[in-house]
């Protein structure tokens, strides 16, 4: 059985916006995701934290591919004009395992991947990626990664949004939120993995075994 996590970083789809909002190419960044982040927030109001899947770009993405007792961990991050070339490789990662597990938050990771491959002309493959949540029989979004992995003793960052987020990373670039990534992936890994091992799909020694090699990432 060949498992995989993973984690990513969403920012503003700055070019999609242009052509959603019909503003000029010569309109700054900085105020195209203005007139972004105002319609988002008159669309669903401010407490949804996270913009749709037509309105941001996947910016990171980190994995871990689990296969018997390996572990393998591999980050992308990518500029804007590249996030063709990462959902490239998110697309091949999900096509060779067997399950696909991420901690949505409430982001809603499968519209995202299908819209965004629909934007790019990747082909996707017809795998649902599991959310750790639902898996928990929890709604995702009604409770966050990092106030979860605090309760089993497990690091995790806090995911303010991607207004927040934009912020960060347009004053301090996108390496801003990398070491995020890869800690936010490695907790929903580990609340994963604890969750089959309750279910009895993996057995103790090879929860150990995986558990151990998550902690020493």
């Amino acid at each position: 059985m060949k498992r995989l996590f993973l984690n990513f970083e969403t920012l503003p789809d700055i070019e999609g916006a242009r052509k959603l909002y019909a503003l000029p190419a010569s309109l700054p960044d900085k105020d195209t995701a203005k007139v972004l982040f105002h319609h988002h927030v008159q669309e669903l109001g401010r407490d949804a934290r996270f913009l749709s899947p037509w309105q941001s770009r996947i910016a990171q993405a980190a994995l871990l591919t689990m296969q018997d007792e390996t572990v393998k961990f591999s980050s992308w991050q990518v500029e804007s004009g590249d996030e063709k070339l990462l959902l490239q490789r998110l697309s091949e990662s999900i096509a060779g395992s067997d399950m696909t597990f991420c901690w949505d938050e409430g982001r809603g990771i499968n519209p995202l991947l299908h819209v965004r491959c629909m934007i790019h002309g990747i082909q996707l493959p017809d795998k649902h990626v599991r959310t750790v949540e639902r898996r928990m029989r929890i709604q995702p979004g009604s409770v966050g990664l990092s106030v979860m992995a605090r309760r089993f003793g497990i690091a995790a960052e806090d995911m303010p949004g991607d207004e927040p987020t934009w912020k960060l990373v347009h004053n301090d670039g996108e390496a801003a939120v990398t070491e995020r990534c890869r800690v936010n992936l490695v907790a929903s890994a580990m609340l994963g993995l604890k969750h089959l091992y309750t279910t009895g799909e993996i057995d103790e020694d090879l929860f150990s075994s995986l558990h151990a090699r998550c902690e020493a990432l």
